[in-house]
């Protein structure tokens, strides 16, 4: 945090994007989720780092801002649990970008929304977003809803190894069902857990 304070207090800008993805290791490809764009805050939001992601909202970073490819911090972070960060980090994460004005509706070219990329993550995080605002009837560009992902409905993934069919995608039936509770309640979401 030290560092990343510092950086800016210098004028680092917080919204420049990375121009090639970000190499971890020697013979890598790079990071597959920090690609073309990406930010500084993208890197927060990657670690679900409350601290930093406010650190650099508030020295000016773009909560909106999006890679190349339409991802935007809060779908990185909305795509995070169980992967070194814990719910209650991702969601903390989460409301510092939305108390920033994160869209929660941003959506990628395909139409994929946080909420979308939430579903399998934890229904906490689904339950948040939610009655944060993020629209359960979002379509993406396969006209899947975050129910159909829930509900393992492909999204066009194409052929598999060796020209197999792809592995039909998993079902969350805890979150379908919260998620057609979600969409019966009135406006904002909010039911009891």
């Amino acid at each position: 945090m030290d560092v990343i304070a510092r950086l800016l207090d210098h004028r680092a800008d917080p919204n420049q994007g990375l121009k090639t993805p970000l190499l971890m290791r020697q013979h890598e490809f790079g990071d597959g989720q920090l690609g073309d764009g990406a930010t500084p805050l993208m890197r927060a939001a990657k670690a679900s780092d409350p601290a930093s992601v406010a650190l650099l909202l508030d020295k000016g970073a773009d909560p909106n801002r999006a890679m190349k490819n339409g991802t935007t911090a809060l779908m990185i972070v909305a795509s995070r649990p169980g992967r070194g960060t814990t719910v209650d980090q991702t969601v903390a994460a989460l409301k510092v970008l939305l108390d920033h004005r994160a869209d929660v509706n941003a959506a990628t070219p395909d139409g994929a929304t946080a909420l979308h990329q939430a579903v399998g993550r934890g229904d906490d995080i689904v339950r948040f977003l939610v009655e944060k605002g993020a629209k359960v009837d979002a379509k993406d560009k396969f006209g899947r809803t975050p129910l159909d992902v829930a509900n393992g409905v492909p999204g066009g993934a194409g052929r598999g190894r060796g020209g197999a069919a792809p592995e039909p995608p998993p079902v969350y039936a805890e979150t379908a069902a919260l998620l057609r509770t979600l969409a019966a309640a009135p406006a904002g979401g909010q039911v009891s857990r």
